[in-house]
């Protein structure tokens, strides 16, 4: 499974990815790699290592590829915070943002698949995967949730929470 993080530089600097606060039921179950992808279409192009050098409106895209075992029984859990540490050039400032991400596996063939969007309400801009906002300017978030298999789905709980800097 790969799950899909964005990274928009404010100013510059450089900013280091890491996977923090993992947990998992099962010991060996699930393993998690970050990797890095220039254009953004979803193909990643290396395993993340490093600090990325950044200026204002440098855009990063970062994928959390995870792996699990054939063996995982039902409801396995594993959960991870995607954490950028970005250091300001010229200035003692250093922020970090946090993205949490949680598994779980079930039993059976279904599978559901999950969309996030977003919109900026305020310039008119159409809805998408990803999209840019000032101060002040409203943005409209959907996740979309379709179950493409035969498998009824339930018990279904989505987190998500807005980025740093927003408030609902």
């Amino acid at each position: 499974m790969t799950l899909r993080h964005e990274y928009l530089a404010g100013s510059t600097g450089t900013v280091s990815f890491a996977l923090t606060n993992v947990t998992s039921q099962s010991a060996d179950a699930f393993a998690a790699t970050l990797f890095i992808y220039t254009n953004c279409d979803g193909t990643p192009d290396a395993a993340l290592s490093g600090p990325q050098l950044v200026t204002v409106g440098t855009q990063l895209c970062v994928i959390a590829r995870v792996a699990a075992s054939s063996s995982l029984g039902d409801n396995a859990a594993y959960a991870f915070d995607v954490s950028a540490e970005t250091i300001y050039t010229g200035i003692a400032v250093r922020e970090t943002d946090v993205n949490t991400d949680r598994l779980t596996s079930t039993a059976g063939n279904g599978y559901l698949v999950l969309t996030k969007t977003v919109r900026n309400e305020t310039e008119g801009t159409p809805e998408d995967q990803s999209n840019k906002g000032w101060v002040g300017d409203v943005l409209e978030y959907r996740i979309y949730v379709t179950n493409p298999s035969q498998e009824i789905a339930m018990n279904v709980v989505i987190h998500d929470h807005t980025p740093t800097y927003t408030q609902l």
